[in-house]
Formats: C-alpha cells, structure tokens, sequence
C-alpha cells in the first residue's frame, strides 16, 4: 500500500486594494481547484473582504485547502485649498491635503504651490496605502480695471477747481 502526502495548498496575489479595486489570487499545489465562491479555475479575480478558501486536488486524488481574505482600504479625500481668485499679476498659494505624498499635473511633488495663471491644477494624492484620490482647482484672474474720468476739462478764470483724492 502507497500512502500519498497531502498537497501543500497555498494563494499568492495581493493582501490590499483600495476601494473600487480588485485583486487575483492564484491557488498552487495541485492540478485542480475548487473556489469557495464555486470557481473551478487556478486564478480568481476578488474585490470584496469576504475569505475565499479553495481546495487543491493533486494527482493522486489527494486534497488540501487554503485560505487567504482580502483587505480593503478607504480611498483619502484630496482636496485643495487657497484663494480662488487673484487679480492681474498676482498670485495664491493652492494647499493640497488629504494624503501623504502629492503630485501636481504642473509637475510638482509638494502640498504647497505657487499658483498665477488660470490653468487648472489638478492634484493626485496617495496615502499611507497606496490608495489615491484627485482633487482640482482653478484660479480665476480679474483684468484690470479701466480708470477713466469724466467731466469738463475746462474752468473758468478764478474759479479753483476742486480735486478729491483716488483711492486704491
């Protein structure tokens, strides 16, 4: 009598994903596979927590199971912050917020940019996770006023003419 060893089961793939993610695992140790979910293949693709346990048959007819569950992490919450509005020639500073590393569609890497035209900036943002999250902003840019006066320009002799001062 021959008394063949149970299979070493075992799943490989992604222990995280964010939210609106998906990750496949892959059962080794046999020549076929039954899912928990009911999938008789060697890969299933998962995006929810629930534990896929799957059972490994070898060639011998001899079974083994393995287990593996998948967490789910929560997408940040970018978002930026700063004046919206600037008049000509001047600037604003746009913060971004929500995550640990950011990256400008200006090409920056910093939370805080420097901000004069009015091309909109979008911004990614990653947290601890890995999982991201866009956030974007527009500058508005006022012209320039038109300073104009208005009136007679001309005085008759001995009359003063009275002046008020421009304020900014």
């Amino acid at each position: 009598m021959i008394i063949n060893p149970d299979p070493i089961a075992s799943i490989s793939g992604d222990d995280n994903i964010c939210v609106g993610g998906s990750a496949t695992f892959t059962a080794d140790g046999g020549v076929s596979y039954i899912w928990s979910s009911g999938q008789n293949t060697q890969s299933i693709t998962v995006s929810n927590t629930i534990t896929r346990v799957v059972t490994v048959t070898d060639a011998n007819g001899c079974k083994a199971t393995a287990e593996k569950t998948l967490i789910i992490y929560s997408n940040p919450t970018a978002s930026i912050s700063g004046n919206n509005s600037v008049c000509n020639g001047g600037s604003v500073t746009f913060t971004a917020s929500g995550g640990v590393n950011y990256e400008w569609s200006s090409t920056e890497t910093i939370p805080t940019i420097s901000v004069s035209d009015d091309v909109t900036r979008i911004v990614t943002v990653t947290d601890a996770n890995g999982c991201t999250d866009t956030a974007e902003k527009t500058l508005i840019i006022h012209s320039d006023p038109i300073a104009s006066i208005s009136g007679s320009d001309e005085i008759c002799t001995g009359v003063v003419p009275h002046l008020l001062p421009v304020e900014e």
